[in-house]
Protein backbone atom coordinates (compact mmCIF):
# COMPACT_ATOMS: atom_id res chain seq x y z
CA UNK A 1 0.00 0.00 0.00
CA UNK A 2 1.11 3.58 -0.61
CA UNK A 3 0.39 6.60 1.18
CA UNK A 4 -0.52 9.87 -1.04
CA UNK A 5 3.41 10.78 -1.13
CA UNK A 6 4.25 7.83 -2.54
CA UNK A 7 6.01 6.28 0.38
CA UNK A 8 5.80 2.63 0.53
CA UNK A 9 4.40 1.59 4.10
CA UNK A 10 6.57 -0.69 6.10
CA UNK A 11 9.60 0.73 4.43
CA UNK A 12 12.28 2.13 6.88
CA UNK A 13 13.54 5.16 5.72
CA UNK A 14 17.64 6.61 7.35
CA UNK A 15 20.49 4.48 8.60
CA UNK A 16 20.11 4.83 12.14
CA UNK A 17 21.46 1.67 14.32
CA UNK A 18 19.99 0.78 17.01
CA UNK A 19 21.82 1.55 20.66
CA UNK A 20 24.82 -0.54 21.32
CA UNK A 21 23.72 -3.04 24.23
CA UNK A 22 24.43 -1.78 27.37
CA UNK A 23 26.63 -3.70 30.00
CA UNK A 24 24.71 -4.07 33.63
CA UNK A 25 26.84 -2.91 36.13
CA UNK A 26 25.76 -1.96 39.50
CA UNK A 27 27.70 -0.43 41.89
CA UNK A 28 26.97 -0.46 45.74
CA UNK A 29 27.93 1.73 48.71
CA UNK A 30 28.75 0.97 52.18
CA UNK A 31 28.63 2.16 54.87
CA UNK A 32 26.17 4.97 53.61
CA UNK A 33 25.74 7.51 55.36
CA UNK A 34 29.14 7.43 56.34
CA UNK A 35 31.92 9.40 58.28
CA UNK A 36 35.76 8.26 57.68
CA UNK A 37 35.49 5.75 54.65
CA UNK A 38 32.68 4.15 52.27
CA UNK A 39 33.19 0.97 50.62
CA UNK A 40 32.11 0.86 46.67
CA UNK A 41 31.71 -2.52 45.61
CA UNK A 42 30.37 -4.01 42.52
CA UNK A 43 29.23 -7.16 41.23
CA UNK A 44 32.14 -8.05 39.38
CA UNK A 45 35.68 -7.58 38.62
CA UNK A 46 36.67 -4.54 36.17
CA UNK A 47 37.46 -5.47 32.54
CA UNK A 48 39.15 -2.70 32.23
CA UNK A 49 40.78 -0.01 34.44
CA UNK A 50 38.14 2.80 35.27
CA UNK A 51 37.75 6.10 36.50
CA UNK A 52 36.48 6.91 39.57
CA UNK A 53 35.12 11.01 40.89
CA UNK A 54 33.63 12.19 43.26
CA UNK A 55 31.48 15.74 42.93
CA UNK A 56 29.85 17.84 45.64
CA UNK A 57 27.00 19.40 45.52
CA UNK A 58 27.63 21.99 42.84
CA UNK A 59 29.49 19.14 40.36
CA UNK A 60 33.17 19.90 41.13
CA UNK A 61 34.93 17.02 41.31
CA UNK A 62 36.58 16.83 44.82
CA UNK A 63 38.30 13.39 44.10
CA UNK A 64 39.88 11.57 41.33
CA UNK A 65 41.35 8.08 41.07
CA UNK A 66 41.87 5.96 38.17
CA UNK A 67 40.78 2.08 39.40
CA UNK A 68 42.71 -1.11 38.08
CA UNK A 69 41.54 -3.64 35.68
CA UNK A 70 40.39 -6.16 38.16
CA UNK A 71 39.58 -4.41 40.92
CA UNK A 72 36.12 -5.59 43.10
CA UNK A 73 35.99 -2.52 45.32
CA UNK A 74 37.71 0.63 46.57
CA UNK A 75 37.57 2.20 49.95
CA UNK A 76 37.04 5.89 49.34
CA UNK A 77 38.76 7.88 52.26
CA UNK A 78 36.22 10.84 53.37
CA UNK A 79 38.50 12.13 56.33
CA UNK A 80 39.80 14.89 53.75
CA UNK A 81 35.97 15.82 52.52
CA UNK A 82 33.61 18.67 54.49
CA UNK A 83 30.57 16.96 55.75
CA UNK A 84 27.95 16.90 52.70
CA UNK A 85 26.07 15.07 50.38
CA UNK A 86 28.64 13.82 47.42
CA UNK A 87 27.99 11.80 44.17
CA UNK A 88 30.43 9.35 43.79
CA UNK A 89 30.80 8.38 39.42
CA UNK A 90 32.38 4.99 38.34
CA UNK A 91 33.40 5.54 34.42
CA UNK A 92 34.80 2.55 32.45
CA UNK A 93 34.22 0.73 29.28
CA UNK A 94 30.71 0.34 28.31
CA UNK A 95 29.47 1.54 32.08
CA UNK A 96 28.59 4.76 33.88
CA UNK A 97 27.27 4.67 37.20
CA UNK A 98 26.81 7.15 39.97
CA UNK A 99 25.68 7.02 43.72
CA UNK A 100 24.97 9.34 46.03
CA UNK A 101 27.73 9.65 49.56
CA UNK A 102 26.02 11.23 52.17
CA UNK A 103 28.74 12.13 54.53
CA UNK A 104 28.62 12.61 58.84
CA UNK A 105 30.68 14.16 61.32
CA UNK A 106 32.27 10.98 63.39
Amino acid sequence: PCDSLGIEAGVTVGTKQPPPEKEDFTMHLFPNPATDYTLLLWDAPLAAAAELAVSDAIGQVVYHTTLPKETTYYKLPLQNLPVGVYIATLHGAGFKVSQKIIHLNP
